[in-house]
């Protein structure tokens, strides 16, 4: 009797070309601009680890980056948006009214500036946060299968992106992208770069502590020299 075993499942990536089935934003020229844009968002909400399978491991940087910029200007407009409604409120408080509009207008042109700049700041973000989370990848002995290299990196905080969407909602928003987005790093640098989840989660975790207790560090020193210098005083 012939023996017929079932098919395995397929490796994440293709050696080291494009996927079989890439994503629709890899695929726009053929899907369409918008389509691809927003199939690439459900694909990465809805199914995160199927969006990181599918990405391509090298080539073509400027997709992830065209990506990272798209939603991350759209948050920063979001942001903005709440930002001016809820700020613009106090500016008609009793005892403003002569200044209300001349702040109306400064408010205006600080958020055309920040609009404007947006996209640079997004793309240097990228490039800076992607560095530290590929170091301390490499730290931690994360990269030793990888074929992907920092690209891979760059690539996951890229798509990554997909939760700048949390912006709109106020408040909550930053916060739950924030988690949101460790989630997606931890995924998509595991898959990208053929290591474990522990790994991939220690890599963003640890810059993030570090961060926490540099900031803490700097926050003692700073309340003890203003204590030092109310007692000089």
């Amino acid at each position: 009797m012939e023996h017929d075993p079932s098919p395995g499942p397929p490796p994440p990536h293709q050696g080291a070309g494009a996927p079989l089935t890439p994503i629709p934003w890899e695929d726009r020229q053929r899907l369409g601009f918008a389509p691809a844009l927003l199939g690439t968002v459900k694909l990465f909400v809805s199914d995160p680890k199927d969006g990181f399978r599918r990405i391509q491991e090298q080539g073509d940087l400027a997709s992830p980056i065209l990506f990272a910029v798209l939603l991350g200007w759209a948050a920063v407009i979001i942001g903005q948006i709440w930002s001016f409604l809820i700020g613009s409120s106090f500016l008609f408080l009793p005892g403003l009214d002569g200044e209300a509009f001349t702040l109306l207008a400064g408010r205006g042109l600080m958020t055309f500036g920040i609009l404007l700049l947006a996209p640079l700041f997004v793309v240097i973000g990228l490039f800076i946060g992607s560095g530290i989370f590929h170091l301390f990848l490499l730290l931690v002995g994360g990269t030793e299968r990888s074929q992907a290299g920092f690209e891979g990196t760059l690539r996951v905080v890229a798509y990554s992106s997909v939760t700048q969407l949390a912006q709109i909602l106020p408040i909550f928003g930053a916060l739950f992208g924030t988690i949101w987005a460790l989630v997606l790093f931890t995924i998509g640098l595991s898959i990208l770069h053929r290591t474990s989840q522990g790994k991939a989660l220690a890599a963003v975790l640890i810059p993030i502590l570090l961060c926490c207790v540099c900031g803490s560090i700097a926050a003692v020193m700073g309340l003890g020299s203003l204590m030092m210098a109310f007692q000089s005083a």
